[in-house]
This record gives C-alpha cells, sequence and structure tokens, in this order.
C-alpha cells in the first residue's frame, strides 16, 4: 500500500463569486468550466478550466493510447490570451508529457502533438475536433461531441 502527500499549487489565479460579483456576471466562457465527455465512450473525457482572470485555456484530456483500453493516456490543451466570452477556441495547441514517475521527481519531456478546437454550441453541448500531428497518434483526425457531467450552473444561458 501506497501513502504520501502532495503538495498542491493553484496554476491560473482564482475566480471567485461573491455578493458583489456574482456568477451571473462571469464571462459566457468561465460557465463552460468543468468536466465534459463523450456519453458513447464513457471512461474517458475532458476538464476545461476557462479563466477570465488569466485569459487562459487548460484542459486535461484523459484518454487510451492507440493500443487499446490497457494503456491510458493525458494529454494536455494550453491556449493563452482568450477571450473570456468565447465559446470556441481554435487552434487550441494540444501536449503530450511523458517520462517521470508516480510520486517522484523525475525528468519529464512535455512536446506538441497535435491541435484542437473546441466549440460550446450550449451549456451542456460542444464539440472538440482534433488532428494529431506527431506521436503515436499523428494523422488521426476527428470530432468528439461532448456532454458536460453533471449540471451547468443555473447563470449559463
Amino acid at each position: 500500500m501506497r501513502s504520501g502527500q502532495v503538495v498542491l499549487q493553484r496554476l491560473l489565479s482564482n475566480v471567485s463569486c461573491d455578493e458583489t460579483t456574482p456568477v451571473a456576471n462571469a464571462p459566457r466562457g468561465f460557465l463552460n468550466s468543468g468536466a465534459w465527455y463523450e456519453p458513447a465512450t464513457a471512461g474517458q473525457g475532458l476538464l476545461f478550466e476557462l479563466n477570465p482572470v488569466d485569459r487562459q485555456l487548460f484542459g486535461a484530456w484523459y484518454t487510451f493510447a492507440a493500443s487499446g483500453p490497457a494503456d491510458y493516456r493525458w494529454y494536455t490543451l494550453q491556449l493563452g490570451n482568450i477571450n473570456p466570452a468565447a465559446t470556441r477556441l481554435a487552434a487550441v495547441p494540444v501536449f503530450e508529457t511523458t517520462g517521470g514517475r508516480f510520486d517522484r521527481n523525475e525528468a519529464t519531456s512535455i512536446r506538441q502533438v497535435g491541435e484542437a478546437t473546441i466549440e460550446f454550441t450550449g451549456c451542456t453541448t460542444g464539440t472538440l475536433s482534433y488532428r494529431f500531428t506527431v506521436g503515436e497518434l499523428a494523422g488521426r483526425t476527428g470530432d468528439i461531441p461532448l456532454s458536460r457531467v453533471g449540471p451547468a450552473p443555473s447563470e449559463c444561458r
């Protein structure tokens, strides 16, 4: 059995809502933050944060290797200087990180392996279009219809 402690540090600025800044005033893009997946391929999906303070998109895409479900893959999607109200983000770089081991400070390697377009067509629906240019998925393209995991924020219209 393993046990341990991981010290976490926030990557992007905190987006807070209080009585003077209600969520209703949050940019439309921010309201799309959260977990998304395609019901037909349960077990894989995406987590997005669209941060209006830093004008950044960060996404974590958990999926499987080309060889099958025995091997998981994580990709990250990162884009700066986004429009906080945007519901469509194009030319989003997709990165692959390799190396490292669980709970160890070992060297990792990060490289861009493709590009994506993310379009939120509603508060609970969207599409991820992707194109891999290098790596084990090079040449693969496609569109993934996305559904929000859980309810949409009540302010999302």
